[in-house]
């Protein structure tokens, strides 16, 4: 880093500085400086099969982030506000640059819990049903089981009382989740996850198993559970209810889940944490579904079209796709335009449907190639789910660029592009063998 403070204006007259950091005399790099723009190159008008060399030049940006560094002035502009006072660089402490964006949730550093307990509005008895009612007096049972753990106990028989309590709890709200009214089952499922945040290896799995009877999940609370559930270090007694609760939460609020689980990357790994896949695959088909014949599009930045004479499309142009070939290339009628344009699937990562949100793909992706760097069974599921994913819409949109800035950057921390190049290298070997 480098801060800059007011430099004594008594010192000699100051230096240009030239692009290899040598020092030369004051005004003898205006010519240089302000010489013809970038010189046009033909070659970037022919398509080619991929765009490795645009990803090449963002990987070496990539290298560049991620190796700690100290901030170097390659050059002072001459075209400054006279009445400005010379800056200086003033060089602090070396910080390396994944600690200093690192800004992750953690499972260590979640709120501590000092009781299980929620504040809830309880229905009037006379709007519920039989069975509701039922369901609430459970609710009720929990409450008061909860009410007798002691979340700071440390002594055994402390500790087996918590236990006997948690188990009861775990079985009464399971029947909560199950029958009660919408404010029941939403006090229910509060409740479970104050729970899950203090289970141990006897009471994770009852836990779940109440979790997943939950068919109608409360949207609001979709987000916080994601999160509880990719932070979580450590899963004793496993079993098949942790993956049906996972897809219960995606599919409660998709959009929701994926833009709330980029608040824990880059993730601190362990050997048993879930990876992201098991909330992303039951949303695939969502997040990536294929091009068709009719579908809204909007290009997502400025480009050229891809036919024989090729025009402009401006960032948030919208159109209709009229035909889609064999090879997944597509021929879109923009509004505004008399002729229709192709856009080739290698280009597919210009343009997104118009009634989605940019964003969630780009984010998705950011997720597993986080996971594609942790523990085995994460980086495997995740480098499948991207495979699937590039052979539904193309691996162009995988590459498509975040429109949120906060999100660019997390892409830029998980070394999204490196990873997606790998992959690519890696199905390009699978296929020629």
């Amino acid at each position: 880093r480098v801060q800059y403070a007011q430099a004594d204006t008594t010192a000699a007259p100051r230096l240009d500085v030239a692009p290899d950091g040598t020092p030369v005399a004051e005004g003898s790099l205006q010519g240089s400086m302000s010489g013809s723009p970038r010189r046009h190159d033909p070659s970037r008008d022919t398509d080619t099969e991929d765009d490795d060399d645009d990803d090449g030049e963002a990987q070496d940006h990539l290298g560049n982030l991620r190796s700690p560094a100290r901030l170097t002035i390659r050059r002072m502009s001459e075209m400054t506000d006279p009445d400005m006072p010379s800056l200086v660089p003033v060089e602090l402490e070396e910080v390396g640059a994944s600690e200093a964006m690192n800004d992750a949730l953690t499972w260590d550093g979640l709120p501590t819990i000092d009781r299980l307990a929620i504040e809830r509005v309880m229905p009037a008895d006379s709007t519920l049903s039989a069975e509701e009612s039922e369901a609430e007096s459970a609710i009720q049972r929990a409450e008061m089981y909860l009410a007798s753990v002691d979340c700071a106990a440390t002594e055994e028989a402390d500790l087996s009382s918590n236990e006997d309590n948690l188990l009861r709890a775990a079985e009464s709200l399971k029947e909560a989740v199950q029958h009660g009214c919408r404010s029941t089952v939403e006090a229910a499922v509060d409740l479970l996850l104050l729970m899950f945040r203090v289970a141990d290896a006897s009471t994770l799995r009852p836990t779940m198993q109440a979790l997943a009877m939950c068919t109608e999940f409360p949207r609001h609370l979709a987000a916080h559970a994601a999160r509880l559930l990719m932070l979580r270090p450590s899963w004793p007694g496993r079993d098949e209810s942790a993956r049906r609760f996972c897809q219960i939460v995606a599919l409660s609020d998709p959009l929701g889940v994926v833009l709330a689980c980029l608040d824990l990357v880059p993730r601190k790994t362990t050997r048993e944490m879930l990876g992201f896949s098991w909330l992303l695959e039951p949303l695939a088909d969502q997040l990536a579904r294929p091009y068709k014949v009719g579908d809204r599009v909007v290009a997502v930045t400025d480009f050229m079209s891809d036919s024989k004479e090729r025009i402009p499309i401006k960032k948030g142009l919208q159109g209709d796709i009229r035909e889609v070939d064999s090879d997944g290339d597509m021929s879109v009628k923009f509004d505004g335009h008399v002729k229709r344009n192709w856009v080739l699937r290698r280009h597919a990562d210009r343009i997104c449907l118009a009634n989605c949100n940019s964003d969630a793909l780009p984010c998705a992706v950011t997720l597993l190639c986080d996971d594609a760097g942790g523990p085995p069974l994460c980086a495997s599921s995740a480098r499948a789910l991207l495979m699937r994913i590039s052979e539904s819409v193309g691996s162009a949109s995988l590459r498509r660029q975040p429109g949120d800035e906060r999100l660019s950057r997390k892409a830029k921390q998980c070394s999204v592009l490196e990873t997606l190049r790998k992959l690519h290298e890696y199905q390009s070997v699978s296929a020629s063998e």
